[in-house]
């Protein structure tokens, strides 16, 4: 069941659009914040920070989204691009062993003010026992290869499992 405690807060009425975490990131709760990322850079919205000042945890669903969206970015061109922000120490060494450094950008400093800011939700929560799809799963597994060949070693069999899985299903996770 997905943390009903964990939300995702967005000020998309500027540029950068900032998200914070407040809680768990990972694949029980994050498809509504997998569909805003789609949806603002589908509108031309293709820089934002990520604050993980308040966020408890992060799993490899939750980077892959994170992977994919910068991926969807990097692709609208130069000058647009995703910063993380006030990463604890294990978020960061996550970051780092993945290889998303190299796409994704760090704020080191975490000295970005937030003050007068208005937020609101990223899409609806998820209702008790709806993860993230399948489908996103393996997409966000796939980028997570796609941004560092390290990584399919680590995730050949999750997604040799999903892609079997999605074969002929489009049930939930």
């Amino acid at each position: 069941m997905a943390d009903s405690a964990t939300t995702f807060l967005v000020s998309a009425y500027r540029d950068p659009v900032i998200v914070q975490i407040k809680g768990r990131a990972d694949y029980m709760n994050s498809q509504p914040l997998a569909n805003f990322f789609h949806e603002m850079v589908n509108k031309g919205r293709c820089t934002f920070v990520i604050d993980f000042a308040s966020c408890t945890t992060v799993d490899s669903t939750f980077l892959g989204i994170l992977a994919s969206a910068a991926l969807e970015v990097e692709e609208k061109g130069e000058g647009h691009c995703i910063v993380l922000t006030r990463l604890g120490e294990r978020h960061l060494e996550l970051v780092y062993n993945l290889g998303l450094d190299n796409i994704l950008s760090l704020d080191t400093s975490g000295e970005l003010n937030y003050e007068g800011l208005q937020f609101r939700r990223a899409g609806e929560p998820i209702e008790a026992g709806r993860n993230c799809s399948k489908e996103t799963i393996l997409k966000a597994h796939e980028a997570l290869c796609d941004v560092d060949e390290g990584n399919v070693g680590k995730f050949q069999d999750v997604i040799a499992f999903l892609k079997n899985q999605v074969d002929g299903s489009t049930d939930r996770a």
